[in-house]
């Protein structure tokens, strides 16, 4: 047999080709392998993490429990001036009937007892610690502090997306935090020693919070690291079908097979979900309230003709007051409930704020309105309009505002503006590369297509990849590095 013999050039060839597919493969494999490393060892731990974070005790707003008895906003403002509110609220505090409300371009909110009249100070914040024993459950330690936060922290970040809020950190050891939000009431976030802790390890090592400041530089890296281990992959899965049944000598390198083939395909739905990721994760929509200036002069309703929860908006520029309740309560009801708030019913319903007539068809065409707002076209046609009482699609649990309105625009961009009715909010704004991008990360990164199992038995199959992911990475290098010192031994001698 000669150097011409063709099928020699031919295995000639091919081997020539499979060792650059092999360097190729270990070099790209090399240049992300401690980053990788690392994502797949925090990616293994936060659903671990997350087991060990404090739990609320409820997530539901205390029961109001209070007569509904006292006298109308606009009483109120003859004898405490206020100018036009961005915000209005009936709610039930130690028992009475309290008028909450916010003035427009105001941060703090100011509250009134519709018995008495008189203004409550320093309200708002006894109220926030109510209502962080309620969602804590915790109704002994003493309160350590409570500030009034109106921008995102480091133990706050902005994927909290609730602003303003109070801090209510509790006088025991593990310095418990609840964040909550007074109008409506609801609890923010949770966070004590051990969850900071562990939070910020995370956004250090998985997100790369500490680069955030540089932004592109950031986006960069993380993208040719997260290209570099997907390509790594790509090219180990194209060696193996080259060469399938080729035997491998080396225990370590039958692993790295064997781990790549079981491992591969969650590589690169990790790295490729996470390349996506990264490149729409500034665009979260900033929430924002509607420009509202209602004059309390104008708002003649008193609590006996209203029910707990009830918000002030602004309807074809007409305030209304929203109720979460079936129909409206009456003077017989609230005898019959000895001066408790009646059941919630099933679905909402409006009264004209000046003479308390029931206003129809309010919720979507509010809703609609707000939406052409907040998207920028007052003429948009909508497509489809639906009612979420619950978080999945495209409108996770990140947005935190629940229910909302989803209103989706017959426009090029098919664009979809989740509208928050008891507040009027934008709550998110979907573009069609959101949802692809939130269906990506949902699906590949966070195996939601495995929620049939449950969230353990989702959490246990990631983790179980995330390991194997690790252990891929730990047995390449190795070889690696055996490769270079038995070079390194055969040149030495």
């Amino acid at each position: 047999m000669t150097h011409s013999d063709p099928q020699l050039l031919q295995r000639l060839n091919q081997a020539k080709r499979l060792g650059w597919l092999f360097r190729w493969h270990r070099r790209i494999g090399l240049l992300a392998a401690l980053p990788v490393l690392l994502w797949a060892l925090s990616g293994l731990g936060h659903p671990i993490m997350t087991r060990l974070f404090p739990s609320a005790a409820s997530m539901q707003a205390p029961v109001a429990r209070a007569p509904l008895s006292g006298v109308s906003l606009a009483t109120i403002a003859e004898r405490h001036p206020l100018t036009p509110l961005q915000e209005a609220r009936l709610l039930a505090i130690d028992g009475a009937a309290v008028w909450q409300v916010r003035e427009a371009g105001q941060i703090r909110r100011r509250y009134f007892s519709a018995d008495t009249q008189a203004e409550l100070p320093d309200a708002d914040r006894q109220y926030a610690i109510q209502l962080a024993r309620h969602f804590t459950g915790d109704r002994q330690s003493a309160v350590q502090g409570a500030e009034l936060l109106t921008d995102f922290n480091e133990d706050y970040p902005s994927v909290n997306r609730l602003l303003p809020v109070w801090r209510i950190e509790f006088d025991r050891p593990d310095h418990l935090r609840a964040y909550i939000e007074t109008g409506p009431a609801r609890l923010s976030a949770l966070v004590d020693d051990r969850k900071a802790l562990c939070q910020s390890l995370f956004r250090t090592i998985h997100t790369w919070e500490w680069a955030k400041p540089l932004s592109t530089a950031r986006q960069l890296t993380m993208s040719v690291l997260l290209l570099a281990a997907a390509g790594s992959v790509i090219l180990g899965l194209w060696l193996y079908a080259r060469q399938p049944s080729r035997p491998v000598k080396q225990a370590g390198r039958r692993w790295h097979r064997r781990l790549g083939l079981l491992a591969g395909l969650s590589t690169l739905a990790f790295t490729l979900s996470g390349l996506f990721h990264i490149w729409r994760e500034g665009q979260l929509t900033t929430p924002r309230l509607p420009h509202t200036a209602i004059a309390a002069e104008a708002l003649h309703l008193t609590p006996a003709q209203l029910a707990f929860g009830a918000s002030l908006l602004s309807y074809k520029s007409q305030p209304v007051w929203r109720l979460a309740a079936g129909k409206p309560p009456t003077a017989d009801e609230h005898a019959h409930h000895g001066g408790h708030a009646a059941p919630k019913p099933a679905s909402a319903h409006y009264l004209d704020a000046g003479n308390g007539q029931p206003v129809a068809d309010v919720e979507a065409a509010l809703a609609t309105d707000l939406a052409r707002q907040y998207l920028g076209d007052t003429n948009a046609p909508v497509k489809d309009l639906v009612s979420l009482h619950q978080f999945g699609g495209d409108y996770g649990f990140i947005n935190k505002r629940l229910p909302v309105v989803k209103v989706t625009f017959a426009t090029k961009n098919q664009t979809s503006i989740f509208i928050e009715p008891a507040t009027g909010a934008l709550a998110a704004r979907v573009e069609p590369i959101d949802r692809l991008e939130g269906y990506s990360f949902g699906w590949l990164h966070k195996a939601h297509w495995l929620d049939g199992l449950g969230k353990d038995g989702r959490d246990g199959i990631l983790a179980i990849f995330a390991l194997l992911n690790a252990v891929l990475i730990g047995l390449g290098v190795w070889q690696w590095q055996r490769n270079a010192i038995r070079k390194q031994n055969v040149n030495g001698a």
